[in-house]
């Protein structure tokens, strides 16, 4: 095989090791399992118990739903946002890639690693739902498949998003991981629909795929026609949004090896 070659495959097993080293991070800081599990129960508790008091036991399992579903993308989301300031505070971000470790093959790590940060995240943020609420977010049915998947697609954006902000600008810029996020619960319909927003932002929101994703999750029996109409927009969305985050995320951080990676650690 030729080096320009080379350059170009993944090795899946490189990019394996990368997934386990962080999630064995992850299993070793308790604190942070205790904080990646204790936001998703509390907003299941804050909004479910104040759409109880508003609207009943309807809307409570729609919002609840939406939480739950939410906080899958979310926390996958930071896992790679927080693995890649992690690398940067902790100064290892020039070992690791004096290595043989290519982007790509991080890129397609992280990507792993979303995976079974969504999973768990949504499984346990399912039970505690139905224990409190009586709601089953999973009762959706096979619809949830395509969500999940579209959400983990939509996490592992968001966090090189974010890791290209701190590539760009360096650790004083680490508060974005949880500012654009949050923004997006926000001005992306996430728990309300986004014809409740001003029209300006309806009209930027309606360029992402968050607002057809949770359409589906507030209105899972609506008309097939509508939902897979919603679900294909997404689509087309996610993977475009993805692309693009891989590009800018690869030129940034190229730009920034000719200036020393060391800089982004101060």
């Amino acid at each position: 095989m030729k080096a320009g070659e080379r350059m170009k495959t993944v090795n899946l097993r490189t990019s394996f090791a990368i997934a386990q080293r962080y999630l064995y991070t992850l299993s070793r800081d308790r604190w942070l399992l205790f904080e990646m599990f204790y936001w998703p129960a509390f907003d299941i508790a804050l909004y479910g118990y104040v759409s109880a008091w508003i609207g009943g036991p309807s809307t409570t399992c729609t919002v609840v739903s939406a939480v739950v579903f939410w906080h899958a993308m979310l926390q996958a989301n930071f896992a790679v946002a927080r693995n890649f300031l992690g690398e940067l505070t902790s100064g290892g971000i020039t070992n690791l890639f004096a290595t043989t470790l290519s982007l790509r093959e991080w890129i397609a790590g992280c990507a792993m690693l979303v995976v079974p940060i969504s999973m768990v995240v949504f499984c346990l943020c399912n039970v505690v739902s139905y224990l409190v609420f009586g709601c089953l977010p999973l009762a959706i049915g096979l619809i949830t498949i395509p969500l999940l998947t579209l959400l983990m697609v939509n996490a592992l954006s968001l966090g090189l998003i974010s890791a290209t902000l701190l590539t760009q600008f360096g650790l004083r810029v680490q508060a974005t991981i949880f500012i654009i996020g949050w923004a997006l619960a926000l001005a992306g319909g996430a728990y309300y629909p986004i014809g409740l927003l001003p029209s300006i932002v309806q009209n930027a929101a309606r360029l992402t795929p968050l607002p057809y994703l949770f359409a589906i999750i507030r209105t899972p029996d609506a008309v097939t026609h509508t939902v897979l109409q919603n679900i294909t927009m997404a689509a087309a969305l996610s993977l475009a949004y993805l692309a693009l985050a891989i590009l800018i995320f690869r030129a940034t951080f190229r730009r920034s090896l000719r200036y020393g990676l060391a800089r982004l650690t101060f």
